[in-house]
């Protein structure tokens, strides 16, 4: 069935996978993705600034985590 253009999918059919504390961690169905505080995992790599770069990385303060996130350019701060 497609819904709005897009595949339908069966919500426990997702599997989600990360690497936590240097172990790959998995949960199957988005229920159990949404339980896991991702707020809480390292970024896979720093955000780097050098002179002359194209893009703006930093850091913004999130009210809902309560401390600072990183982003790498303009796009990705911008709040919806």
């Amino acid at each position: 069935m497609i819904a709005n253009g897009a595949p339908a999918f069966a919500a426990e059919t997702v599997e989600v996978s990360w690497i936590d504390a240097g172990e790959q961690r998995r949960v199957a169905g988005v229920e159990a993705a949404g339980e896991v505080a991702f707020e809480d995992a390292a970024p896979v790599r720093e955000f780097s600034s050098y002179r002359r770069q194209r893009h703006f990385p930093g850091m913004w303060w999130s009210a809902t985590t309560g401390r600072h996130v990183g982003f790498e350019s303009w796009l990705e701060r911008v709040t919806r």
